[in-house]
């Protein structure tokens, strides 16, 4: 592999998530939709992510 040793530098500091049942949520109803509205152009990304964020919170408020 010939980029082994790059993704070996960064093994150290890369942070995954905790588990929790929100995760899911977040991503695909949050996340995942915003982000295809940014792709298609159908909203800006700042608006995208203030709804992302609103989105998000209403999870974890749960």
């Amino acid at each position: 592999m010939p980029y082994r040793s790059d993704y070996a530098a960064v093994a150290d500091t890369v942070k995954f998530n905790k588990p929790s049942t929100k995760n899911w949520q977040i991503r695909d109803m949050a996340m995942f939709k915003y982000l295809n509205e940014i792709w298609a152009n159908k909203m800006s990304a700042e608006d995208a992510i203030a709804q992302m964020q609103t989105e998000i919170q209403k999870v974890l408020d749960k």
